[in-house]
């Protein structure tokens, strides 16, 4: 769950892994696919890949995008609202309030 805010908007998000893909990626509105190398930064220049642009994307992704690489988790992010509070600014350009995150599925988390 994502929330910013007093903001009465929660958004459910999910992410999937694809591990095999067989047509060309195709850009969309909210993102342009890329390949990078999931290696720390400082292990890249030996790699033909780019490191993740962790400062072009939301701020939450640089403590997720890990757990993702490993295994399924369950998590939430609070974001404040963005300092510039301009009416068309989005909840992701604010700072990350605070976050949690769980290893396991969301099957493994219900009682």
């Amino acid at each position: 769950m994502i929330s910013c805010g007093r903001s009465p908007v929660l958004m459910d998000v999910h992410v999937y892994r694809v591990e095999e893909w067989e047509r060309e990626l195709e850009e969309t509105e909210e993102m342009l696919p890329k390949w990078h190398s999931t290696l720390p930064s400082a292990q890249t220049e030996s790699v033909c890949l780019p490191s993740i642009p962790f400062d072009n994307m939301w701020p939450d992704d640089e403590l997720r995008l890990p757990l993702f690489a490993k295994k399924s988790f369950v998590g939430g992010v609070d974001f404040n609202k963005p300092l510039d509070d301009e009416k068309n600014s989005k909840m992701e350009d604010g700072p990350v309030r605070k976050w949690w995150f769980a290893e396991g599925s969301l099957d493994s988390m219900k009682a």
